[in-house]
């Protein structure tokens, strides 16, 4: 089978994570396959901001308790009475997929830029999920001010996270697809 094929086959939303760090060389590869992605007009209107500071991890991680246990959404208060609580799932390495506030394509440019990381990161045999929370907690009340610790550009809009490390042994069951998901005329 084609090796692209495979690595869209066999790549899984991971949600238990090694604390084993990434290295620089293959974090460099995922960074660069997210902005070789398709972009409306070529104009990569995408910024990433990546976290791999333990101490702005955990912070982070205590601005999403606070946070979800202040939400409107009862499944967020949930989450937020589990005291292992963690919006990165352990992972050592997250990345904040950010777009231009004034491009309309923007968000859909992003989107492409993570999926383009995400399969980067399985054909190096790394671990990700894709993790929207993250970019709730920025543009909530609790997020400004980790938005100014990040130097993340101000005419940015968080939309996308992702996190990335090395998967734990817990096998993963492949998911069912749907097959009635496309129509052909």
């Amino acid at each position: 089978m084609n090796k692209v094929i495979e690595n869209i086959k066999e790549r899984r939303s991971i949600r238990i994570f090694k604390t084993d760090p990434v290295s620089e060389d293959d974090l460099n590869v995922i960074i660069e396959a997210g902005s070789y992605a398709p972009s409306q007009g070529n104009k990569q209107t995408w910024h990433f901001t990546i976290i791999k500071s333990p101490s702005m991890i955990n912070e982070m991680i205590e601005a999403a308790r606070i946070w979800t246990s202040n939400s409107e959404t009862p499944a967020f208060r949930e989450r937020a009475k589990v005291i292992e609580y963690d919006l990165f799932y352990g992972s050592p390495v997250n990345i904040i997929v950010s777009g231009k506030d004034e491009d309309p394509y923007s968000k859909t440019d992003c989107a492409a830029a993570v999926q383009n990381m995400l399969l980067a990161a399985q054909s190096l045999g790394l671990a990700s999920c894709w993790k929207n929370m993250v970019t709730g907690l920025l543009k909530s009340e609790y997020g400004s001010a980790i938005k100014l610790k990040l130097g993340m550009p101000a005419e940015f809009t968080p939309y996308f996270g992702l996190v990335l490390g090395y998967r734990t042994d817990v096998e993963i069951p492949v998911p069912s697809r749907k097959s009635d998901c496309f129509n052909i005329i």
